[in-house]
């Protein structure tokens, strides 16, 4: 509350729960057999938000992390995805959700290394 010379004067924020804004990928690595991905979250939708990580082939799933916990909005994440094939091309994208719903960041691109 804040007082003036005449009556008291309210100030109220609103904000409505939902699903989480999309993550933001600012890098993706790729080594020989994994590739390290490093994001910033956005807003939470108002509650608790996880990120899964995802490594993605033309028509099928590659690899996936377990629930990543957010640190904060704005924060910067990493996460290294483990098991794939070198020389691959790969679809690398960012999955934020709450009970609310989810949303995925851009996909990029990255080739693995030559290598054993």
């Amino acid at each position: 509350m804040v007082l003036n010379f005449f009556c008291p004067v309210y100030f109220f924020m609103f904000f409505f729960l939902g699903q989480p804004d999309s993550p933001r990928i600012g890098q993706v690595r790729c080594n020989v057999r994994s590739a390290t991905i490093k994001w910033t979250s956005s807003f939470n939708g108002g509650v608790s938000q996880t990120f899964t990580a995802i490594a993605i082939l033309p028509h099928r799933e590659a690899s996936r992390s377990k629930a990543i916990y957010d640190e904060g909005e704005n924060k910067i994440h990493y996460i290294e995805l483990q098991n794939l094939k070198p020389l691959t091309k790969y679809a690398f994208f960012i999955v934020a959700q709450n009970k609310h719903g989810n949303s995925s960041s851009e996909e990029i691109e990255c080739k693995t290394l030559e290598g054993w």
